[in-house]
């Protein structure tokens, strides 16, 4: 296989993860606190300059997390939270001290111990990093900035820990509305300035009409990929028919 070859193979590739990208897309539209994932090419003719060189060192195609915001939808439910602003919720499976993850999911419940967890059984962190815990069947207000109140005696119960990073884009995702940090998207910082709506969830950031245009766009692409490789099979096809007289 020659270098255009693999360059049109390289494509090939590139747009099939590009396709599958936009199909989870479109299937998690509906998600709770979803966020989309895009890419980016690289100029297809770069990619074909390159194809003279020795290897082809660029990826064509680069996944990333959009992070723009989703709509804030009521719901009058005291048990969800949605997040205005560039911020996460910080959460950790009970029983683990060490690791802990990032979500913008707000639906939350509470255990039998009083202990507040995500709607996938996450223990919701406060600012400090440790749980935090309401009386069970207890009516509470979560105010805008994270605190969160007993409506019949006053107490402040905790305080809901809101973090940022610097590059989210890099930040992995683990699906259910989970992230990973990586040392390319920074060091969770606390965050001062994303803001807590109590009986609201944000919807996914997904617009269904744009992934069915990128949709549509891929399939076109990939065709013109697949018949520019047969035509340069062929080519080579005749030249070695040529070279062996």
């Amino acid at each position: 296989m020659d270098r255009a070859e693999l360059t049109l193979a390289a494509s090939l590739h590139a747009l099939v993860k590009n396709q599958a990208s936009i199909t989870n897309n479109i299937a998690n539209a509906q998600s709770v606190g979803y966020r989309r994932r895009a890419g980016t090419f690289i100029p297809f003719e770069n990619q074909l300059e390159k194809a003279a060189g020795i290897k082809l060192t660029t990826p064509l195609y680069r996944e990333f997390g959009d992070f723009s915001q989703g709509r804030i939808q009521q719901t009058e439910d005291r048990f969800n939270i949605a997040l205005q602003g560039e911020g996460f919720f910080q959460v950790r499976r009970p029983g683990e001290s060490g690791k802990t993850y990032f979500t913008r999911v707000g639906t939350l419940k509470v255990d039998p111990n009083g202990t507040l967890l995500t709607g996938e059984g996450m223990e919701l962190l406060s600012a400090q990093g440790t749980p935090i815990r309401i009386s069970t069947g207890a009516a509470f207000k979560v105010d805008s900035k994270g605190e969160i109140q007993d409506l019949h005696t006053g107490e402040v119960l905790g305080q809901i820990g809101l973090w940022k990073f610097q590059n989210p884009t890099n930040l992995r995702p683990l699906g259910a509305g989970l992230f990973e940090p990586t040392p390319s998207a920074g060091t969770p910082a606390r965050d001062r300035f994303t803001t807590v709506s109590q009986g609201s969830l944000e919807s996914s950031n997904v617009d269904t009409m744009q992934e069915l245009v990128g949709m549509i766009t891929v399939q076109r692409h990939f065709q013109s990929v697949t018949r520019a490789l047969s035509v340069v099979e062929q080519t080579a096809d005749r030249l070695n028919q040529l070279a062996q007289g």
